[in-house]
């Protein structure tokens, strides 16, 4: 990711949009500024409507508070990704990348070539492996993405992960001071200008050596038994509209992100079930201000009176024991890992994070210490003490700043391969107008010289114009790509609208049922008939999973679009039998649902509407689709499930 010295966080939420303004200065970095606003967007608008609002919020935003830094970072949600962490031994750069993608392959649920992969390698002092930290993201998920970016105006310099954001903002935020001052002279080095001096002036020298060498650190084991005293496990819980994101990485002296995860259940679904249990409430926007204005956790201690509405706080308290049943998951997960270690504390953050009671009531169902993140833990980020409170709303914000200024834990960058040539590019032209200052300095001096010397001159010239001409390449490159992605764009403008309803009809319903299914389920056959019914078998290890798949069917498309008739989706058949691919027992499911208005695919039509030599006819019905689930387990040990020509 590229680096700069002033960087703006851009956190886009669903109901809001969160942003940070950093900047690094001599010995320090500050936060200059940091604002939100709330996004109030229908829910039946169109997804041009819906960039279109964001990007004029956004942009009111930022002229409101003065933010006039044009370099951002922004975030895709974290569970548009897929990350996974693995050991792999120490080889060349060349050998371990093709390992890491043949790893990628075999864990992603998805084809690799429609998937943007990004990983960070970490070394591990004493031991002969590497760890990779590895995270994909869909490529057509990252090309809409880049569509609102594009419209916002600004210039952005990396495309991170919401989870991984969070991470950053609190490794950075716990990190002894020390150790920051070591990170701030780090981060300095990238603000340096990189020239490349040539040969004849490369060998002057200086004592004996070369002016470019430099004598390495002698305290690495000091600081690995620092680092373990000082090893704490934090859970960080960012509880947003739509989705709560959850990190759980040790913080010290070397902070590891240990898991990430986003659960499907945030603030929106307390909305949502207090509208339904609430008497008298009708819409969405009723029951989102009693959220706010008359809603409390229920904790066996709570204080209730006129100001709060009992129904609705029964029923926020329902769906928190929800998001504490999937975080209970999560750390069991966490710590059955073999690098895995009991959680010492969880920090809240988020605007739902600030339901009274929450943070105790989590803390009495898990018996973990919580706590609402109010205040940093250090003074590393100066003036974050003017936010006061709002700080809980900034830490995603600002985890994104701080990859912009080069001060992140974790580099992971999603941006186009072609947008990151440009931006070196663009770095480059400082570089490029030295070097050609040194050709025409050069040739004044070959000019003063004699002959021997006009030579020589001569040839550093010849190398110098070729340092200066190699980027012209790079740029019709760039200039190729965009004419190929306006061809692309300008042929699936012509295939949609060939593509009537009636022919992408299956292909709707496979959608739907992909957007709802649950990670552990395994779906084995999707079978859709000419009269809209709808018959979906799979599998799974945990017979809940399958009846919340039924209820997450029934919630996006028989409640939200009305789309199912009658109950909607039934679970209709649940047993328990032997899977060869699962190697043990697992319960079998059977699905079924039917969408309105479909009868028949036969239809009459008029002789303009059939070709010459065909005739409408009934498409066969279609057969088992390929399993789709979860990826299979990662291998354990050294170099296990690798052709053993690629260690």
């Amino acid at each position: 990711m590229a680096v700069v010295k002033k960087c703006v966080g851009i956190d886009l939420g669903n109901d809001s949009i969160k942003v940070a303004e950093l900047v690094c200065e001599k010995n320090t970095v500050r936060l200059l500024k940091a604002a939100y606003a709330n996004l109030e967007i229908p829910q039946d608008a169109s997804r041009a409507d819906r960039n279109k609002m964001i990007v004029n919020v956004l942009r009111g935003l930022l002229r409101s508070n003065r933010i006039n830094t044009k370099e951002a970072v922004f975030c895709v949600p974290g569970q548009t990704v897929f990350v996974r962490r693995f050991r792999l031994p120490k080889t060349t750069e060349e050998r371990l990348s093709r390992i890491i993608n043949y790893e990628a392959r075999q864990q992603i649920p998805f084809p690799i070539e429609k998937t943007m992969l990004e990983y960070q390698i970490s070394e591990m002092k004493g031991e002969m492996e590497v760890e990779v930290f590895v995270v994909a993201l869909k490529k057509d998920v990252l090309n809409e993405f880049m569509d609102l970016v594009d419209k916002t105006g600004l210039k952005p310099l990396g495309i991170s992960v919401s989870t991984l954001a969070l991470f950053n903002y609190h490794s950075l935020d716990s990190l002894p001071a020390e150790k920051m001052s070591e990170r701030l002279t780090k981060g300095k080095r990238n603000f340096t200008f990189n020239l490349k001096l040539p040969p004849f002036l490369t060998k002057l020298k200086k004592g004996g050596k070369s002016v470019q060498e430099t004598a390495p650190s002698e305290l690495e084991e000091k600081e690995e038994e620092e680092a373990a005293a000082t090893e704490i496990v934090r859970a960080y819980l960012n509880i947003g509209a739509t989705m709560t994101d959850l990190t759980i990485g040790t913080s010290g002296l070397k902070p590891t992100l240990g898991f990430t995860r986003s659960i499907p259940l945030a603030g929106n679904t307390m909305t949502q079930a207090i509208m339904e249990h609430c008497q008298g409430v009708s819409d969405i926007k009723g029951a989102e201000r009693i959220k706010r204005e008359s809603t409390v956790i229920l904790t066996p201690d709570a204080v209730t009176g006129p100001s709060v509405n009992e129904q609705a706080s029964e029923a926020a308290t329902g769906v928190v024991d929800r998001i504490i049943a999937e975080l209970r998951r999560s750390l069991d997960f966490y710590i059955s890992q073999p690098d895995g270690m009991a959680v010492d504390e969880i920090i809240l953050s988020g605007g739902q994070a600030q339901l009274p009671n929450l943070a105790k009531y989590i803390e009495d169902k898990l018996g973990i210490p919580v706590k609402q993140y109010e205040a940093p833990f250090g003074q590393n980020i100066q003036g974050i003490e003017s936010t006061d409170k709002d700080i809980i709303f900034y830490p995603i914000a600002i985890g994104l700043a701080l990859a912009g200024i080069g001060l992140a834990s974790l580099q992971v960058d999603f941006l186009p391969p072609e947008r990151k040539v440009a931006i070196r590019f663009k770095k480059k032209r400082g570089f490029v107008l030295v070097l050609a200052g040194l050709v025409s300095g050069t040739i004044i001096l070959g000019a003063m010289s004699g002959d021997h010397y006009i030579a020589i001159y001569r040839e550093q010239t010849v190398q110098y114009q070729d340092e200066y001409t190699k980027y012209d390449p790079i740029i019709k490159r760039i200039e190729s790509v965009t004419k190929v992605e306006e061809d692309l764009k300008t042929k699936f403008d012509k295939l949609s609208i060939g593509l009537t309803t009636e022919r992408d009809y299956p292909l709707q319903r496979w959608l739907d049922v992909l957007k709802a299914k649950p990670a552990d389920v395994l779906i084995s056959s999707l079978k859709v008939f000419p009269d809209g019914t709808v018959i979906v078998e799979g599998y799974t290890e945990d017979q809940n999973s399958a009846v919340k798949f039924s209820e997450i069917l029934n919630t996006d498309l028989l409640e939200k679009q009305h789309l199912l008739e009658g109950k909607g989706a039934r679970l209709v058949d649940i047993k328990t039998e032997f899977n060869e691919l699962f190697k043990k027992d697992v319960s079998k499911f059977t699905i079924n649902m039917k969408y309105k208005g479909r009868y028949s695919r036969v239809q009459e039509v008029t002789p303009e509407t059939v070709a010459p030599g065909t005739q409408p006819a009934i498409q066969p019905e279609r057969g088992p689709a390929a399993p789709i689930g979860p990826a299979r387990p990662m291998p354990s040990g050294r170099g296990v499930g690798i052709p053993e020509e690629m260690i």
